[in-house]
């Protein structure tokens, strides 16, 4: 099954030559500079493995090692670990040969050992070639995707150079060099990413969606703000003219063997048509409609969010890659669904036999018609930076650095800065740029993604070896809005008396009422720096601006008393006038404003016109005082009888307390008489009727004589 997915790829690549005409697939290189020994000093380039890591937009120096022996093919793990110098001044640069195994595998085993970067020498006098990591073979591509030390191949005679001087005792010292290896024109980078949407091709398809599942967040935000400018392609290829009609074709191809996709292994062996290169191809072209639409409607980083929904959720091996409601799902997470329509718009009749714009533009930039240095897309996956191909792992952090590696120095986003990204080369090395005076701790070294550069800082001119101060206040290109004070680097604002600086450059007036509230007697408000003095109801301000008089509304005609007026001074009475009426008058109840006056006769008239039923609302309100008069004598009548009847009681117990006391006293006793009262310790003062009250007899302690003996008690009842 795997051999037929081969062929079939294979297949694809020769009818993709053959339509490329001059167009040639590129082989990426990078420069090598030899330092030692002299007779080698110079540069050539090396061709990039695609795997590894390259140190895009930096370099590496390092010493060659030569690998010699069972290790000079690497093809098995090394006998000898590959130790570092000493002085810890380069980086080990392995030199093995080509042959035997696999590039994979040399890389692996170097790398494993303690190489930092790895040099193959070609055994063939040719011209340099990519070392790519075998397709088909899931150990291998699985080993590629660990593989994080640079790789290259030189031609055969670099290697036999480096080993002939490496035999006579001499050391190699070289640099890899990365700086230039992607150009980096401006602020913004332009990037693509070539792929598919097949979930069921082995460890590529696996690396491409994790890639895409990690790598969207980052991608979003280097978009929304506007660092780059992303698009993704998709491979397709035309069935050849013998085999249009043939089962292969119908599998693998839309509108009728025009454009084709390779069959998943899967399809093979299930015949299903989810692992079809029909299915696959279709959904390609689903991906390229989404993205025009996300980019048309100002969110082309929202192909990102469906790309990564789909892959994760709507895969083959599930049955989903063709589903539409999961299709249907991976919009909506895209916040796409109310393009469904145009979007099906878009990918046309593609089960019919006529051409389809939107492929045919894909195919052409594949076979690189326009012949540019992006030269022919032959690998799946393919990164595309400022118009170069990258070449290395399709890792995060691999196509990080390439991304940075892009920028024009000093324009990177931070995320270039980054210590896990890059070092700061200007933190113990100012490399012989301009230095400010001692303890200004300012500098020209700049940092950038590729290294250090000289740059004049903030407030200075010059070409970043030597740097002086700029004078904004005398060219006139400060910010202050009213005074300007130059300083070493920098200026500073100030403003006029009465005005207070806001922020570092504005100016505004100092609040007039903050002191004394403006020598205002009641309220204060500050107007460009003076203050404004007001006053409240019935009161004006007084000529001299500061103090509140009384307003005189009864002289002056302004209070509307029908009948009288008194003038009154808020600040005392809390009223500034106030109505009354003559004698005769009361104050209309129906005027809400209190100030008209009416007779006692209108009143009582409209009282009796509201009893004969022909009352206004004037008449009600009558009525209702009437009433509430009447309830108010009711009340007084009430009070009265209460009174009364607490008299009457009280009187009624004194009368039955004096029997109860004839029974104990002696029957010559007079309780009407003062002299005739018993001993006491307390004499009992009685009213005039005789009586003692019923407070007073528990509050006096009395001492009783009579037939029981003598009793102390507060109680006559004890």
């Amino acid at each position: 099954a795997k051999m037929r997915a081969c062929c079939a790829l294979a297949i694809a690549i020769v009818v993709l030559l053959r339509s490329a005409r001059a167009s040639v697939f590129r082989v990426e290189t990078h420069s090598v500079v030899v330092h030692q020994p002299l007779a080698l000093r110079g540069s050539f380039d090396a061709a990039v493995a695609d795997f590894g890591v390259p140190l895009y937009g930096g370099s590496l120096l390092g010493k060659i090692v030569h690998l010699s022996g069972e290790d000079a093919l690497a093809c098995q793990p090394l006998e000898n670990h590959l130790d570092h110098p000493s002085n810890g001044m380069y980086a080990v640069v392995a030199l093995v040969d080509r042959g035997d195994c696999y590039f994979v595998e040399k890389a692996w085993h170097a790398q494993q050992a303690g190489a930092d970067a790895l040099l193959v020498s070609d055994n063939t006098n040719e011209a340099l070639v990519t070392m790519t990591p075998p397709n088909a073979i899931a150990e291998l591509e699985a080993l590629a995707s660990n593989i994080t030390i640079p790789t290259a191949l030189i031609v055969k005679k670099r290697g036999e150079d480096f080993k002939t001087e490496l035999q006579k005792g001499s050391q190699v010292i070289l640099e890899l060099d990365w700086r230039d290896y992607l150009p980096h024109p401006d602020d913004r980078v332009e990037w693509e990413l070539w792929t598919t949407t097949s979930t069921s091709c082995g460890y590529s398809c696996e690396t491409q969606q994790n890639f895409k599942e990690k790598f969207q967040e980052l991608s979003v935000e280097l978009e929304k703000a506007n660092f780059t400018q992303f698009s993704p392609h998709f491979m397709f290829y035309p069935c050849s003219s013998p085999h249009l009609r043939s089962i292969q074709c119908e599998a693998e191809c839309i509108a009728q063997g025009r454009y084709c996709a390779p069959n998943s292994p899967e399809y093979f062996a299930h015949q299903d048509e989810a692992y079809s290169g029909m299915a696959i191809a279709t959904e390609n072209l689903r991906q390229l409609c989404i993205f025009k639409f996300a980019r048309d409607a100002g969110r082309p980083w929202a192909w990102w969010r469906y790309a990564a929904f789909y892959g994760k959720h709507c895969t083959a091996d599930e049955g989903k890659n063709m589903d539409p409601d999961c299709i249907k799902s991976a919009l909506f997470y895209a916040q796409l669904q109310h393009y469904a329509g145009g979007i099906e718009d878009c990918m046309g009749d593609y089960l019919g036999d006529g051409e389809l714009s939107m492929i045919e533009e894909e195919m052409a930039l594949m076979r690189n018609e326009e012949n540019s240095d992006r030269g022919l897309v032959m690998l799946l996956p393919t990164v595309i930076v400022n118009g170069h191909q990258y070449r290395g792992h399709l890792s995060t952090d691999g196509i990080l650095r390439a991304l940075c590696a892009g920028f024009e120095e000093g324009t990177e986003p931070q995320v270039c800065l980054h210590k896990d990204i890059q070092e700061d080369d200007c933190v113990d090395d100012s490399h012989g740029c301009w230095k400010g005076p001692p303890g200004s701790y300012v500098d020209a070294c700049f940092d950038t993604f590729r290294g250090a550069i000289c740059r004049c800082p903030d407030g200075y001119e010059g070409d970043g070896y030597t740097c002086t101060d700029i004078d904004e206040c005398a060219r006139g290109t400060d910010s202050c809005e009213q005074h300007c004070t130059n300083t070493i680097g920098s200026y500073e604002c100030s403003c006029d008396p009465g005005m207070k600086l806001v922020g570092a450059y504005s100016c505004i007036h100092e609040s007039a009422c903050a002191e004394n509230n403006g020598g205002c007697e009641q309220m204060c408000s500050s107007n460009n720096g003076l203050p404004t003095c007001s006053c409240e109801f019935g009161l004006r301000v007084a000529g001299n601006g500061k103090s509140c008089e009384d307003i005189d509304e009864c002289s002056e005609g302004t209070a509307g008393c029908s009948q009288i007026c008194t003038n009154m001074d808020p600040r005392t009475s809390g009223a500034p006038y106030s109505c009354s009426c003559e004698e005769g008058f009361e104050i209309d109840p129906t005027d809400p404003t209190r100030k008209s006056c009416t007779s006692m006769q209108s009143l009582m008239a409209s009282s009796s016109n509201t009893e004969s039923g022909g009352g206004s609302d004037s008449g009600w309100e009558v009525a209702l005082i009437v009433v509430s008069a009447t309830m108010g004598l009711a009340v007084v009548g009430l009070l009265v009888g209460l009174i009364f009847y607490k008299q009457r009681s009280s009187q009624r117990m004194n009368e039955e307390i004096r029997a109860v006391l004839l029974e104990y006293l002696p029957p010559e006793a007079d309780l009407g008489s003062p002299a005739a009262s018993p001993p006491t310790s307390h004499s009992i003062p009685s009213d005039g009727l005789g009586s003692v009250s019923e407070m007073e007899m528990q509050a006096s302690p009395t001492t009783m004589s009579g037939s029981h003996g003598n009793v102390h008690s507060s109680n006559p009842f004890a």
